[in-house]
């Protein structure tokens, strides 16, 4: 199987705002793009005096860098441990350019990788990626995803300390609670998200936050339905709705305008835990298996239930078999005298203790017997009883 592949149509955005240095950067260069790439990544730099435009061009730098020399086949085979090579290059090079400023430059990332599996998306900071289905209108138009903000208004939002009406107007709006920055003890990792459902007509839109400061969900829906027109004209609505945007604003916006394929079977590799990130952030879990089906769960809950039970009959039988031998010993102890004869005595005792130990086995083979054989459960045993959702 040769896996998917792709005919796309790329466009870009790359706009100053009312900025009066260009902190964004963006993978290919602006209007360097070509609708046979298949990698792109956008920047927004942070830091003042210029150190905002060298962190976002020197992790658009080593990222590419280190995905093209692993990846000759643009479209062929990609993991997420590439990925993560490529964020380690890019935390090196902003490394080896610290100037050793108290206020550290830095900046956001957002990443997107067409190949034969599908796409990859991946980000930290702001900035956004979505992946939309256009339709007539806005209202049939679908976001089927997004990058969750790493900022602190968004995480304010989460816990309910801040409606999202709110958070717009935060003067904290702007701080985020991840960026990629050079000389950090911990580096933090990037959320990523793994897309096999892609169809011709479906809609990539990566942007800065720059490129939101006016625009809704809902506006995004009307400018990728039918309704706006051609890409070209979404292109312009895009330009002219964020003309007077404050911020520096830059965007990629691809069309797939065909997939050919299926997604290739990923190679079966052990889960890889990304625990680099600070305590506080979600950790990610790469390639976690879940069973398809809630029946191989029960199944292998109703075979640990049965081999407790089996176990605590083997742990009874050993308890009774302990106790006739002992009483049977003390007591056999006690009837030599009685007897006459030591020797009588101790065969009888031998005696007892064989037909004691032949009662017993038969009972515990029975109860055994029963016990292997029986079916799953009606129910969860009382102790093994989940209680309602939040109780312990």
């Amino acid at each position: 199987m040769t896996g998917m592949k792709y005919k796309l149509k790329v466009y870009s955005i790359y706009e100053l705002g009312q900025r009066s240095n260009q902190e964004d950067n963006m993978f290919p260069k602006y209007q360097q793009a070509t609708d046979d790439d298949r990698l792109f990544i956008v920047c927004d730099g942070m830091g003042g005096h210029a150190a905002g435009e060298v962190a976002s061009s020197l992790v658009c730098e080593a990222m590419s860098n280190s995905i093209m020399a692993a990846c000759p086949d643009a479209e062929g085979a990609f993991s997420d441990s590439l990925l993560k090579d490529a964020l380690e290059d890019a935390y090196d090079a902003l490394d080896q350019n610290d100037n050793g400023d108290v206020k550290k430059m830095g900046t956001t990332m957002t990443f997107l990788k067409f190949h034969d599996q599908g796409a990859t998306i991946a980000h930290i900071g702001d900035s956004r990626v979505y992946h939309i289905r256009p339709a007539a209108d806005k209202e049939n138009t679908r976001i089927l995803f997004q990058t969750s903000d790493h900022s602190l208004v968004n995480d304010l939002v989460k816990i309910g300390e801040l409606t999202p009406e709110e958070a717009k107007v935060s003067k904290q709006k702007n701080v985020i609670t991840r960026a990629m920055q050079p000389s950090l003890e911990r580096r933090p990792s990037a959320d990523i998200h793994h897309v096999d459902d892609v169809q011709p007509g479906d809609c990539f839109f990566m942007c800065t936050d720059g490129i939101l400061e006016n625009m809704e969900d809902e506006n995004i829906c009307f400018i990728f339905s039918d309704k706006a027109g051609d890409d070209a004209n979404k292109v312009n609505i895009i330009i002219r709705a964020t003309e007077d945007n404050k911020d520096n604003h830059s965007a990629y916006f691809i069309r797939v305008e065909d997939v050919i394929g299926a997604p290739v079977s990923a190679p079966e590799t052990e889960p890889v835990v990304e625990n680099d990130s600070p305590a506080d952030e979600p950790v990610t879990v790469i390639g976690h298996a879940v069973p398809s089906d809630p029946t191989e769960i029960m199944a292998d809950d109703h075979v640990v239930k049965k081999s407790r039970r089996i176990n605590t009959a083997l742990i009874i039988a050993a308890v009774l078999v302990f106790g006739v031998l002992l009483f049977i010993m003390i007591y056999g102890k006690m009837k030599p005298e009685k007897k006459g004869s030591a020797e009588k005595a101790q065969v009888e005792i031998r005696d007892e203790v064989k037909h004691s130990w032949e009662t017993v086995k038969d009972i515990c083979s029975e109860k055994l017997e029963e016990l292997a054989e029986d079916g799953p459960e009606d129910g969860p045993a009382e102790d093994d009883q989940a209680g309602e959702p939040g109780e312990k």
